[in-house]
């Protein structure tokens, strides 16, 4: 199926969906070490966090577009549900423990970029939809990515309805991203301007990938195989991190 309906050619196009998600997993893994063994005030550090933003949005680009073809939302919700609590006692080892505050994995972001979806899609009333809204950006809150991943989703959505073009709301989501990454050091925070230059590209990558070489489909071989490693890998990396950085 044609991916967000994007440009001609696409049959021309060799890489499809799945290769895709294992280059953005492996972004994370970068930066999931990065965050578990390297000190934040380093220039590798920062290189390492900005890499890792190719990886949300990514995966909420594909998201939205799954949201469509998914044969069962219900599964899918209780998927990301069961994963999300599985990984979250390791996610707090490696990115909360010891500091002085807490938050939820990006699974559960990705459940609330679902919700938004949905509630973006619902018939209900205009004023309800916007209090949901704001309940859902509240709870981002809590979670890794906070209100960005909402912003991106809402963003992708408007290039679903054919509001504005893939390259805006790509370019809207890295540079929302960059402020955010930039205003620790307004707070006399570390220095991020590596790391927001080289965020700023990975987003961007995303785009390329995207845009110009993704055939809009799936892999062919080993469906199932992927299908669960993308849900498997997130808590399984978490585990072998954290047992590394407990022992």
């Amino acid at each position: 199926m044609d991916s967000f309906k994007l440009s001609d050619g696409r049959d021309n196009r060799t890489i499809n969906r799945d290769i895709i998600k294992y280059i953005a997993i492996m972004c994370m893994l970068i930066n999931h070490i990065a965050y578990a063994f390297l000190s934040d005030s380093g220039y590798l550090f920062q290189i390492c966090d900005g890499i890792g933003k190719f990886t949300a949005i990514t995966m909420i680009y594909f998201l939205v577009d799954g949201y469509f073809y998914t044969k069962s939302l219900k599964k899918y919700f209780i998927r990301l549900l069961i994963f999300a609590l599985i990984s979250q006692p390791f996610f707090y080892i490696v990115f909360c423990k010891g500091k002085d505050y807490f938050y939820l994995n990006f699974l559960f972001t990705l459940i609330l970029c679902l919700l938004s979806v949905r509630i973006y899609y619902s018939k209900s009333n205009i004023s309800i939809k916007y209090l949901i809204f704001i309940v859902i950006i509240v709870l981002s809150g809590l979670c890794d990515w906070n209100f960005l991943a909402i912003i991106m989703t809402l963003l992708f959505l408007l290039v679903r309805d054919k509001r504005i073009t893939l390259f805006t709301a790509y370019i809207s989501s890295a540079i929302c991203t960059s402020l955010m990454t930039f205003l620790p050091t307004l707070k006399g925070g570390k220095n991020s301007l590596l790391e927001i230059i080289i965020g700023f590209i990975f987003m961007l990558f995303s785009y390329v990938l995207i845009r110009y070489f993704y055939n809009g489909k799936k892999a062919l071989k080993y469906v199932k195989f992927n299908k669960y490693f993308f849900y498997i890998f997130y808590p399984l990396h978490l585990i072998i991190i954290s047992l590394f950085m407990v022992f």
